[in-house]
């Protein structure tokens, strides 16, 4: 063996272990921030609809009409979230009869911080509206 093979394996295996340790890393901090992903949009559909079921009882008894109160609505969505802990950064929107919830969740990556990678923002949207009775028809 010649003087100027002397450490070509090594080189070798360093680049294939730092190689492996960034795949693995896409797999477990991707897999993590996809599940932190359906977990934004089912608290956003989550907390639209709690929003939704709060009614303005005044402008159903004067007009037989289903209306969300903003008010209440933007509480009541913003306690769920509150529970869930995705308070932070949340949006709740009303309009007329229809809630909808933005929410924002940052994931910090295990394996991929080493590469650089200290973030991954993931957001998820939900919408729900209140409707009379199992059609939506008004009364």
């Amino acid at each position: 063996m010649s003087r100027r093979d002397d450490g070509a394996i090594t080189l070798h295996v360093v680049i294939m272990v730092i190689a492996l340790m960034a795949a693995f890393g896409l797999v477990v901090d991707v897999g993590t921030a996809t599940a932190a992903k359906g977990r934004a949009i089912h608290n956003a559909y989550a907390a639209a609809r709690a929003g939704a079921e709060a009614l303005s009882s005044p402008t159903f008894v004067t007009t037989g009409r289903i209306a969300v109160d903003p008010v209440a609505a933007r509480q009541a969505a913003l306690a769920y979230l509150q529970r869930a802990g995705d308070a932070e950064g949340a949006t709740v929107t009303v309009s007329g009869s229809t809630v909808t919830v933005h929410v924002r969740q940052v994931e910090h990556p295990h394996i991929l911080s080493a590469f650089g990678l200290n973030t991954i923002t993931v957001s998820g949207e939900g919408s729900a509206s209140a409707v009379y009775g199992l059609q939506g028809n008004t009364p």
